[in-house]
């Protein structure tokens, strides 16, 4: 039965003339049902809605929900009372109207409930149900299809009324708004997601080129002891240098970042909203930027002895070579390392910071969409009362114009 939609039963039956079909469909008031979509789509062409209620237990609240759903599609609901044979005469009658009250009290409105079975004895009851209430329909059926069409293009036109002046009631209450202003805040949200990415780039390029700058530390570390008079470290020399160049990307994250909020307070103050974001829920993503530490790796300390007599090229020269015969290696993997490890927090801090940023950016963007739209060229207040005015038309002119 996998794939299944539809299976059709056809019946020479003389309760099936002229077209008369029906229809079983899985349940409506249980709204996790797994066929309660399919069987709402159905409605637009159900004419009769038949509830089945089981007598051996009592009105539910799918029940009642089943009921409702059936109103609200304008289509006329009969309630029957299922397995009507486990019941004696005057329980079934008991039963029939406590339903019928409880529709009318919960739901406010007025149906007659009947007790069925189809078991052997009981078939009477269903009979007179169909001689009743459903054979007499049959000779009036183009009739009442016409009456359930109005019903059904009657809901419709009042939802959309409702929905319309609805619309009508926002347009008129919201305060004028300059849509050139609107337009210069949706350019800035699109600007500081701009500026995110273009950051973003321009981190993960500092820490590639970070990767390969290890020489270049020994160097200017060299440099910088060779010029000091007394002992100096050249640990602490390349750490510094290190920690700059990083300081720098968290300076670049925390300018995108400023940017971000900046564009996302302006929306919220151009939209007239009540809270904005938390600075410090964006500050937070930055936190954690990894450090850069030699470690136990044994450097080189002192200035050259010599300096003093060959000048501070000389030993600038001189100590760079020791550095680099004795531990350059070991330095240039430990600056490498720390730059793969800092450009992954970089990739991760922008990932978390973009999406931060969206989650609050695209609702704003989406009001200021309207808003904008709701502008010149956009849905006007006449064109809301001309849409009210042809729905004052009744279903019943609106069917004749179709048909016309």
């Amino acid at each position: 039965m996998h794939h299944v939609t539809r299976i059709v039963v056809e019946l020479p039956a003389r309760r099936l003339r002229e077209g008369i079909v029906y229809v079983d469909t899985r349940g409506l008031g249980g709204l996790a049902t797994a066929g309660a979509a399919e069987t709402r789509a159905y409605l637009p062409k159900c004419d009769l809605g038949v509830v089945l209620i089981d007598a051996g237990a009592t009105l539910t609240l799918d029940d009642l929900g089943t009921i409702q759903a059936l109103s609200n599609a304008g289509i006329t609901a009969a309630v029957l009372l299922s397995k009507a044979d486990l019941l004696e005469p005057a329980d079934r009658e008991r039963a029939g109207k406590y339903v019928a009250e409880h529709i009318r009290s919960d739901l406010g409105l007025d149906l007659a409930v009947y007790a069925v079975s189809i078991r052997p004895g009981f078939t009477g009851l269903l009979e007179s149900w169909l001689e009743r209430e459903i054979l007499p329909l049959y000779d009036r059926h183009s009739e009442l299809s016409r009456q359930s069409l109005n019903r059904k293009v009657e809901t419709l036109r009042l939802a959309v009324e409702a929905a319309l002046k609805a619309q009508m009631r926002h347009a008129c209450s919201r305060p004028a708004r300059d849509t050139k202003k609107l337009k210069e805040l949706e350019s800035e949200l699109r600007a500081a997601a701009g500026k995110t990415a273009e950051t973003r780039a321009e981190c993960i390029d500092a820490t590639d080129e970070l990767r390969n700058a290890a020489d270049g530390f020994m160097r200017a570390a060299a440099i910088a002891i060779a010029a000091k008079h007394g002992e100096s470290s050249i640990r602490t020399s390349i750490e510094q240098t290190v920690a700059e160049r990083a300081a720098r990307i968290s300076s670049a994250i925390d300018h995108a970042t400023k940017s971000g909020l900046k564009a996302l307070r302006d929306a919220v103050r151009g939209l007239g909203l009540a809270s904005e974001p938390n600075p410090r829920e964006l500050a937070d993503v930055a936190n954690g930027m990894p450090r850069f530490d030699l470690g136990g790796l044994e450097l080189p300390a002192r200035r050259p002895s010599l300096a003093r007599f060959l000048g501070e090229r000389f030993a600038a020269w001189s100590l760079e070579r020791r550095v680099q015969a004795e531990c350059g290696e070991q330095i240039r993997e430990a600056v490498r390392i720390y730059g793969r490890v800092l450009q992954s927090w970089v990739r991760k801090t922008f990932a978390d910071l973009q999406g931060l940023f969206d989650s609050y950016a695209d609702g704003y963007r989406a009001q200021l969409s309207r808003l904008v739209g709701d502008g010149p060229g956009g849905l006007k207040e006449e064109a809301l009362r001309d849409d009210l005015s042809a729905l004052a038309s009744s279903p019943e002119n609106a069917l004749e114009r179709n048909a016309s």
